[in-house]
């Protein structure tokens, strides 16, 4: 049960509100922003809740118990708020967000409704659309070591040890064409077909430069590289702009031994039984 001041309940009790709302932003590297729904800037705290972001608020959903409250926020991607860059460069990821009801006519009259965090951030070509995540979310994180069949551990991570900037691994070329939005060609050197397919593509220079994709397939003929990519990299990526490609893994062991040769680092159980031989095992009835 909340408690709300006098003010803001004789403000609900009058019939006719003054409400809106209003968020809170705070990153992890301390910066904050502010947003509201209300149509001029409000003054909350010492942060500045802007109006022309046209940010608007979904219908929060959460339940008894330790099921994740889920919301979600859409607005405009501007540079006084939310920018394209910082949201792909990941500066909002695992963000403080504050949900709070406010009398406009008076800011001194609010209320608190949530503490959560940043989720899963969609984006088109002038807006945004960011879930909300409760606190409770933290619980659904996986702790400890899980059995699995497939390797745990991440491409290049310290389990794995395996030199992703190597020249082994990486190559640097020129992008050449570009079908559409997702299939574009790269100049390398000579390599096998899905060497680089689950890898990487990351933009070494132009407006690219920064950005990765994940790499879906990868097909090679002679020095030439045809990718399909997995996400549009926001248009960014022009002929003529020199790119990374960094080599892929599926997490299963015949690739972990075959391709790498680190089957010692391989963090999974590829012996494990799995349902197929769960459902051939004799039932003992008597």
């Amino acid at each position: 049960m909340r408690a709300l001041s006098p003010g803001l309940n004789a403000a609900l009790l009058s019939g006719v509100t003054t409400l809106c709302q209003c968020w809170r932003v705070y990153r992890r590297d301390g910066l904050a922003f502010g947003f509201t729904d209300h149509d001029r800037d409000l003054l909350l705290g010492d942060v500045l809740c802007r109006a022309r972001s046209g940010l608007t608020a979904g219908q929060l959903e959460s339940a008894l118990g330790l099921s994740v409250p889920s919301s979600e926020v859409a607005g405009a991607l501007s540079d006084d708020g939310l920018t394209e860059s910082d949201l792909s460069g990941g500066a909002f990821d695992g963000a403080s967000i504050e949900t709070w009801m406010v009398d406009w006519s008076n800011v001194d009259q609010r209320v608190l409704i949530d503490v959560c965090v940043f989720g899963e951030v969609r984006r088109t070509e002038q807006s945004f659309q960011v879930e909300i995540r409760g606190v409770a979310h933290q619980f659904n994180q996986e702790k400890g070591r899980v059995y699995q069949s497939s390797c745990s551990a991440n491409l290049g991570d310290q389990a794995c040890s395996i030199d992703v900037s190597s020249s082994q691994y990486s190559s640097v070329g020129i992008v050449r064409t570009i079908g559409n939005q997702t299939t574009l060609t790269v100049e390398i050197g000579a390599c096998a077909s899905d060497w680089f397919s689950s890898g990487q593509l990351i933009g070494l220079s132009g407006l690219a430069a920064g950005v990765a994709v994940l790499i879906r397939d990868h097909e090679q003929n002679g020095l030439i590289a045809t990718l399909r990519l997995w996400g549009a990299g926001d248009g960014a990526f022009k002929v003529g702009d020199q790119v990374r490609l960094v080599v892929g893994c599926d997490k299963h062991f015949s690739t972990c031994k075959s391709k790498f040769s680190n089957q010692i680092n391989f963090r999974g159980c590829p012996h494990i039984p799995g349902n197929v031989f769960c459902s051939l095992m004799p039932i003992n009835r008597r």
